[in-house]
């Protein structure tokens, strides 16, 4: 620190020297003669000095003193009059408050105004000075106790000092608690920066488990200036032990491996305990075991060992082992050694989700006996694999029916398979993973059950945000369903890789679970359109029902861009009806969800148009008191969520009929019938009359013929006296009077009428 001081003062004598040289050489003759003299002339940054400036010559009428101060390599600034106290225009003082840390020259003026540029009204040299930087507190304060030998504190002095000059350091200690008047001990060995101090436990018979008072303090002698940090620490929480050395390991089996070492070096008070922490590390994971004292078994020799289970098959691992006190704040070094667990049988077998199958429900509808029945399941995890796999056994194992096996082997990555089954028949599917070493011992299974023909399965929609969030896009599940909501059930979401339709035989499958409490299941995934989607319902009877694939995945916040074909319009089977039929749109991925329909018609007369609404799915509507005769244009298009509209459909004609009467042909047809009724009576009547008339004048003119007494005809004698007529006498003629005689039909009538009653 001494030379860095002479230093200092020696590049301070240089400068003053220069500046001296450079006003002797260069500077004219003054005007004036004075004095000006700085009243502190040590100072630190953010302290004030007050400057004197004394004429002395005879004053001249309307001058006075002025001030100039410059900060190199800045230029003089004039001193405001009102910062400067005068005294009868032959002394003045000014206070500079609040130096910055840098070098300053201030230069006294005399004359009525004071110009920088004229040397002539320079009463003296400039007056240059340093500022020092003022001592701040330590930072950073730490101690740590090496292995209960020695402990070390360092520091920082937090700031940068000006010119190389650091204040004067002195570190005092003290037991803590001790009284007021307890001696300070200096620092037994400091560095030659100041910045650490180190004890010895022998040398300076420190008590480790004690406190310590510990006192830094800065002095900066140009300034006068001492800044004091006070400080209290336990050592015993400061201690670092030694590592821990002959470090070892060997394999028990597939998943332990044991750890054995030497003892460290006790601490000096034997209640000291110490905790170990073993960081254990693969390509699997890190972990970290933390034990004490206690756990640890001594095996003799010096010697401590620790046995570590519940690895992985084939496995390789670093074990790094540390200790520490058990108050302590510090471990010690580590210490690394690896070793690899022997290979096994695979920990565990492929996860099959329950309800993780599906089957066309046709197979069995149409009196099938037989049903392609897919299965899916998760790939077996890496860590699970014991080394290199042989494959997967696939069996399909009926219950309670004579029916034979169904046995395959796929490879290991496989997630997706199918097999021929019976409809009528339940199955208990396993899945069981095989490596070099043989088969796993955990196996995943499932009951498939036996068709059902009347639980129909559910039928799902698959939307998609239109917007992602760091990569990931949400996926919006909808399904519907016949089961009761009696029913206990769970939702199972799954969703796999597609190839040509199907779920990639070696592609990922996942699933979500959820309560069958709702109708829409919410997923988040990168690139959804690679995914099929499926919805499975499992109730707690173990009865499955899952749906068919859905491939399409419609998008969310968009308006349709398709519209109906094959739009048509009819006469409807009522007066003033027209039907309008449409196609349905099908499913488009990237397209918006159809929600429903709208139908716009209007008279191309009136021009008044109106619109229908229906469901989708509907693709028939028929327009109820339209006007008869008179034409209308129909125009259909598709409607999303939030009602976002598609476009209309090109525009079809459609003309209603009226097939019913109207009122007054009504009337006129009923009074028509009205009067052909009466017409008809009066014709009825009239020609009862007439008949009536024909029947009397024809009764009268056959009771004007006469019979003979005796008539022979053939076999038949006919006695007139003998019969009940009435007797007929001859009609009198007015031609010759001979009596006329009858026709031989008329007597041929009575002839049979006679017959018949005889």
């Amino acid at each position: 620190m001494k030379v860095k001081q002479y230093v200092h003062i020696a590049s301070l004598i240089v400068y003053v020297m220069f500046d001296t040289c450079q006003c002797i050489f260069f500077n004219t003759k003054k005007n004036h003669e004075g004095r000006i003299t700085p009243m502190e002339p040590k100072v630190c940054d953010g302290q004030s000095i007050t400057f004197q400036c004394k004429l002395l010559d005879k004053p001249t009428p309307n001058s006075k003193l002025h001030f100039a101060v410059q900060i190199p390599p800045e230029d003089y600034v004039i001193v405001n009059d009102n910062d400067v106290i005068r005294d009868k225009n032959t002394s003045a003082n000014f206070i500079l408050r609040a130096l910055p840390v840098r070098f300053m020259r201030v230069k006294c003026y005399y004359g009525q105004r004071s110009d920088v540029n004229e040397v002539k009204n320079v009463i003296q040299d400039p007056v240059l000075f340093p500022v020092f930087t003022m001592p701040r507190q330590v930072q950073d304060f730490r101690c740590i106790v090496n292995n209960y030998n020695e402990m070390r504190c360092s520091w920082n002095f937090g700031i940068k000092y000006n010119i190389k000059i650091t204040p004067n350091l002195t570190l005092e200690w003290r037991k803590s608690g001790s009284s007021q008047t307890s001696v300070w001990l200096e620092c037994p060995e400091q560095s030659l920066d100041n910045t650490w101090c180190r004890w010895d436990s022998v040398r300076d018979g420190i008590d480790w488990l004690n406190k310590l008072d510990i006192r830094v303090t800065l002095q900066q002698e140009y300034c006068e200036v001492n800044v004091t940090s006070d400080f209290t620490i336990n050592s015993l929480l400061l201690v670092k032990p030694s590592p821990i050395i002959g470090l070892n390991s060997q394999v028990i089996n597939s998943t332990c491996i044991q750890l054995y070492w030497n003892k460290p070096t006790p601490p000096p008070v034997s209640s000291i305990e110490h905790i170990y922490k073993i960081d254990i590390k693969s390509i699997w994971n890190t972990k970290e075991v933390i034990i004490n004292n206690t756990q640890l078994c001594d095996i003799g020799s010096n010697n401590e060992m620790f046995t570590l289970c519940h690895l992985e098959e084939d496995t390789d691992y670093d074990f790094i082992v540390t200790y520490k006190s058990r108050f302590g704040s510090f471990w010690s070094q580590d210490v690394v050694i690896g070793n690899t667990t022997r290979k096994d049988v695979p920990g565990s077998s492929p996860t099959i989700i329950n309800g993780g199958y599906y089957w066309e429900p046709e197979e069995c509808e149409n009196s099938g006996k037989m049903r392609t029945m897919c299965l899916l399941w998760q790939g077996i995890k890496d860590i699970d694999k014991n080394g290199d796999m042989r494959g997967l056994d696939l069996k399909f194992k009926p219950t309670g029916n004579d029916v034979p096996e169904e046995h395959q082997i796929f490879s290991e990555d496989t997630t997706y398979a199918c097999a021929r089954l019976f409809c009528n028949t339940t199955y208990k599917a396993e899945v069981t993973a095989r490596n070099e070493i043989g088969m796993a011992i955990m196996k995943s299974s499932i009951y498939i059950n036996k068709w059902f023909p009347d639980i129909p399965h559910p039928s799902i929609t698959v939307e998609m945000s239109s917007a992602s969030n760091n990569g990931l896009s949400t996926v919006f599940i909808s399904y519907a369903s016949t089961i009761p909501i009696t029913i206990t059930a769970d939702i199972y979401v799954v969703w796999c890789v597609k190839a040509m339709g199907q779920c990639q035989s070696d592609g990922e499958v996942n699933w979500l679970r959820k309560p069958y409490n709702g109708t829409v299941v919410t997923i988040e995934t990168v690139s959804p359109e690679h995914y099929l989607y499926s919805v499975v319902i499992s109730n707690n009877n173990g009865v499955n029902y899952g749906s068919s694939w859905e491939d399409c995945i419609h998008t969310k916040g968009l308006a349709p861009t398709r519209s109906p074909h094959n739009v048509k319009v009819t006469p409807g089977s009522h007066d003033d009806t027209l039907v309008v039929k449409w196609e349905e749109l099908t499913c488009k991925s990237g397209e918006p969800r159809i929600i429903k329909y709208r139908v716009k018609y209007c008279n191309t007369i009136s021009k008044k148009c109106s619109v229908e609404d229906v469901t989708f799915g509907t693709t028939r509507l028929e327009l109820h008191d339209l006007v008869d005769d008179e034409e209308y244009s129909i125009q259909v298009k598709a409607l999303a969520d939030q009602s976002l509209e598609g476009p209309y459909s090109q525009t079809v004609l459609g003309t209603p009929e009226h097939n019913s009467l109207k009122l007054p042909e009504v009337i006129g047809v009923a009074c028509g019938g009205f009067a052909f009724l009466i017409l008809a009576i009066m014709g009825c009547v009239t020609t009862i009359r007439i008949i009536r008339k024909k029947a009397y004048r024809w009764k009268h003119k056959m009771g004007d013929i006469k019979l003979p007494d005796n008539l022979q005809h053939g076999d038949l004698t006919v006695d007139v006296s003998k019969t009940s007529h009435k007797q007929m006498t001859r009609q009198l003629s007015t031609d010759s009077g001979v009596p006329s005689t009858p026709s031989p039909t008329v007597v041929n009538e009575l002839n049979m009428s006679w017959s018949e009653k005889h």
